[in-house]
């Protein structure tokens, strides 16, 4: 048997997550959960003034999220919205692996994504 939850009861689950995401050599990268605010503003970012995907974006957008995901120990971010650029220099395989966790901690599936980029120019 199921309950349905109250409204209280919802908005109380409004606190962060968090996941620690093995990146080799027995280190690991911490990421947060997002809001749904935070989380349209990263689809947002990837539409061009028509609404549709600007594939362009990805990119940029892919190393953005993981700003807004990968946080210190006490939950503080590592990188600030305009500090992506910073990222390119990592190993593609490390933000591959910690792209792939985001994405999945932050409740995007595999054909969201497919969707998105299907809508692209």
């Amino acid at each position: 048997m199921t309950t349905t939850i109250s409204k209280a009861a919802l908005l109380a689950k409004c606190e962060r997550r968090y996941r620690e995401v093995p990146i080799g050599g027995g280190e690991c990268c911490r990421i947060q959960s997002l809001t749904e605010r935070e989380r349209a503003d990263i689809e947002f970012r990837l539409l061009n003034s028509k609404g549709s995907v600007d594939v362009r974006k990805l990119p940029e957008n892919k190393l953005r999220t993981l700003c807004a995901c990968m946080v210190d120990g006490e939950g503080n971010r590592l990188f600030a919205d305009n500090e992506w650029s910073q990222l390119e220099a990592l190993d593609s395989g490390v933000i591959a692996k910690v792209y792939s966790a985001c994405l999945e901690h932050i409740g995007f599936e595999d054909a969201e994504v497919e969707e998105l980029v299907g809508k692209s120019d």
